[in-house]
């Protein structure tokens, strides 16, 4: 589980998993308790378990003033209550909510965008959940819907929950929408040919874009928490005159590929690729990778007794980016930068003996003499280091996951 203290778990870099069990405040929170996963830069897993009626428990605990619920604010509840503070959180709680209820963008695209970054969901390469996805998307006018259902919300008065609403709109016979009369609405039933998830999504999208108000109540003799659906006049003007147009993505029936039926993770499909890959690969290539990562890992231990005694491995170089180095072979400072966790300074303090370490390494295994050696500078990533060894180098940006077969993940951030 993770926690917005800054000081938990930032030290430690191998954390693999960050769960979430309950729904976090805001993006910004949630971005930063996934950070301390991972940083060692070994495949790691992000999971957040959502439900909406989350968003109706953490709402009750804004509104009520709960501890935590705003920057700094333990002991300052009353202030948390109030006013813009008040505002403020349930509006990134609801963009929190939008990002749960999102069932078709990259998550890390989401996240950055929220950020203000910018960012390729090219390059996720199925690592979220719905990047990974098998499903064909297709863009759906859904204006009618969300019109018909603010429609549906005043005329049952704004006192039924969203989930009653969902239940009349497609029709349900239940005790609870006979006993109100709903049954008798010219509307009931006017989303028959929605599925409950369909009609669900687009019912919050209404509520996450404040077309639609949640409003909690907390009963006085029992206690229990109940949310009522309201119409925000001014939100709701433009749509119900016909000036505003709802569009939203959803998967179409058609799918890429078919779901595989041995139950594998999410991400499987680059898994089994790139291990076709390696199988595929000359077998000297893997031994020396192999050899050079030990080399690389000897000259690791030798910089830390040179240092002090506080410095651990991953201060110097994480095993992700000697597992990198030793696939890629850099041969320059400039290549040496191309190489994830290799940064300027660390190259300037270190570069020259990793650059080292590689020559001999290489000139050891292909066993030539001095003069052989090649150049640095001059010898491209691409060329044959030596006579039946091939660069094993491919396109392969994520060294990890080629591997090992055991680095399968399934990151659902839903």
């Amino acid at each position: 589980c993770a926690t917005v203290a800054f000081g938990m778990g930032i030290n430690k870099p191998d954390v693999r998993f960050v769960i979430h069990h309950s729904l976090p405040k805001s993006i910004e929170g949630y971005y930063q308790e996934c950070g301390r996963a991972g940083r060692d830069g070994q495949r790691s897993s992000c999971v957040l378990y959502y439900s909406y009626s989350d968003y109706i428990r953490v709402k009750n605990m804004i509104s009520q003033g709960g501890p935590g619920q705003g920057p700094r604010t333990m002991g300052y509840n009353s202030i948390a209550s109030s006013g813009k503070i008040l505002e403020t959180n349930t509006e990134n709680l609801l963009r929190m909510v939008s990002y749960c209820e999102n069932e078709v963008d990259c998550r890390r695209f989401l996240q950055l965008v929220h950020l203000g970054e910018k960012f390729d969901s090219t390059n996720c390469k199925k690592t979220c959940d719905n990047c990974s996805s098998s499903k064909t998307l297709i863009d759906k006018d859904v204006t009618l819907i969300a019109r018909q259902l603010v429609q549906l919300v005043k005329l049952t008065v704004e006192r039924f929950s969203s989930a009653h609403i969902v239940e009349v709109y497609r029709g349900s016979l239940n005790q609870a929408v006979k006993k109100n009369r709903h049954d008798s609405l010219h509307l009931h039933g006017a989303g028959k040919h929605l599925s409950k998830s369909e009609a669900s999504r687009i019912l919050h999208y209404l509520v996450t874009q404040d077309i639609l108000e949640e409003v909690v109540k907390k009963s006085d003799v029992y206690g229990f928490v109940s949310s009522l659906l309201k119409v925000n006049r001014s939100k709701a003007a433009s749509l119900l005159s016909g000036g505003q147009t709802i569009t939203m993505r959803f998967p179409s029936a058609v799918k890429v590929l078919k779901p595989s039926k041995s139950g594998a993770t999410s991400g499987k499909a680059p898994l089994k690729q790139t291990t076709l890959q390696m199988a595929n690969a000359p077998p000297q290539n893997l031994i020396f990778s192999d050899i050079m990562l030990k080399a690389l890992k000897k000259l690791r231990t030798d910089i830390i007794k040179e240092s002090s005694d506080l410095t651990m491995s991953y201060h110097i170089f994480g095993n992700a980016t000697l597992k990198q180095i030793s696939k890629r072979l850099p041969r320059t400072k400039k290549e040496l930068l191309d190489i994830n966790g290799l940064g300027k300074a660390k190259v300037v303090k270190y570069g020259d003996r990793l650059l080292e370490t590689i020559e001999s390494t290489i000139n050891e295994h292909c066993k030539t003499g001095k003069n052989e050696s090649f150049s640095l500078g001059k010898r491209r990533r691409d060329e044959n280091i030596c006579p039946n060894l091939a660069d094993d180098d491919d396109d392969d940006d994520d060294p990890d996951w080629s591997l090992s077969q055991s680095h399968k993940k399934t990151v659902k951030n839903k």
